[in-house]
């Protein structure tokens, strides 16, 4: 009697342990399930489509407009000046989010010769966001010498002071093997060609395609709407406007500021990117070398998991995707509380913003995250 006693209450006890531990195991993945990482999109936001606008021929010397810089006969050279004059105030004072890459023909002595210019050059860049790229100095075709390779590196940078020029347009859209590795030589990460056709990221950045070239003279509002549809279904979309911002592609300044006006409402209607060449490298580095190692289940390590190819200064927040199950009432990155976004914006910041049962976290790696839910 005794012996059946005992036995019972160890199958008692048998039983209540596994009820107990299978209990346990399914809170745990009761609670594991409120949090659910989706990954990381290709690009910043979760946006559809990267957008670079490309403007060539930025010239820094009214001087060298008229006495060396080579242009098309019958073309006016003294309004080059005048054209980017009057799109650079039409932009930063009706679309100041729209940034842009600008190439710059230096020539030898524009810091000199036009102080007003290159001001204006230094407020775009460092107050609107601006990119600042070489268009040589010379604006000679290739082969180019090293001084017109790397004069408008030196210009650049030594006109606006702590900038470092990663773009490189060259003139005619084409650049030797020569050249190409002395760019790669002196840091510059990005070529831009004149070459079609791409509406996906680079897969080459020192091959980096256009999209589509505005102009007076082609029905290129047609072509963007086209392109910016496809390219929203490729997952990985970028589209590369490009333009002369001078007499060379437009009859005046004021039908060019109207095709400006009418191409950035079409981009700015989409769920579009607004971006500039080494911000789009950036965002592509860093998203393809992050990694996620869960701590718990609300808590998350975010990494790099292979060294970056520039400055720990110049990395850009990361866009983290999770599925959550209830409310989001907290996010914190390495116990600091993180900012509740009502956008993305075009510029990267940290953050987090919610959409439906989707949970988006912008975020500097390295970092720890953690993910308070109300259940």
């Amino acid at each position: 009697m005794l012996r059946k006693a005992i036995i019972i209450a160890v199958l008692i006890v048998a039983i209540l342990t596994i009820v107990y531990f299978s209990f346990e195991r399914a809170e745990a993945e009761s609670q594991s399930s409120y949090i659910t990482f989706k990954g990381v999109p290709k690009l910043y936001g979760n946006y559809d489509t990267a957008v670079i606008i490309r403007l060539d021929d930025f010239v820094a010397d009214p001087y060298y407009i008229s006495h060396g810089f080579p242009v098309i006969p019958g073309k006016s050279t003294k309004a080059y000046q005048e054209y980017e004059l009057d799109l650079i105030n039409y932009l930063i004072n009706n679309h100041p989010e729209a940034r842009l890459v600008f190439g710059i023909v230096t020539s030898d002595n524009s810091g000199e010769n036009n102080t007003y210019i290159w001001n204006l050059y230094r407020e775009v860049v460092e107050e609107y966001g601006w990119e600042a790229a070489s268009h040589t100095r010379y604006h000679q075709p290739p082969p180019r010498n090293i001084t017109d390779i790397l004069g408008s590196l030196k210009d650049i940078e030594g006109n606006i002071s702590g900038y470092t020029v990663h773009t490189y347009i060259p003139p005619y859209g084409k650049v030797t093997k020569n050249e190409l590795s002395i760019l790669r030589e002196n840091g510059i990460k990005i070529v831009m060609s004149d070459k079609p056709f791409e509406i996906t990221l680079p897969k080459n950045w020192y091959d980096v395609h256009i999209s589509l070239k505005m102009s007076d003279r082609l029905p290129w509002i047609d072509i963007l709407r086209l392109e910016l549809s496809l390219a929203k279904y490729t997952k990985n979309g970028c589209i590369i406007i490009y333009t002369h911002p001078t007499s060379f592609d437009w009859k005046d300044p004021e039908q060019m500021i109207k095709a400006f006006n009418e191409m950035l409402n079409i981009v700015e209607k989409g769920n579009n990117w607004i971006t500039t060449p080494y911000e789009l490298y950036r965002y592509s580095e860093e998203q393809s070398s992050v990694s996620i190692k869960a701590i718990n289940s609300t808590s998350f390590y975010v990494y790099f998991d292979r060294k970056l190819n520039f400055s720990s200064q110049d990395i850009l927040p990361v866009t983290l995707v999770f599925q959550v199950s209830g409310k989001v009432t907290d996010v914190t990155a390495n116990g600091i509380q993180l900012q509740k976004l009502n956008s993305f914006g075009y510029v990267p910041k940290e953050g987090y913003l919610i959409r439906g049962n989707l949970l988006y976290i912008n975020i500097v790696p390295p970092k720890s995250i953690n993910i308070v839910i109300d259940k």
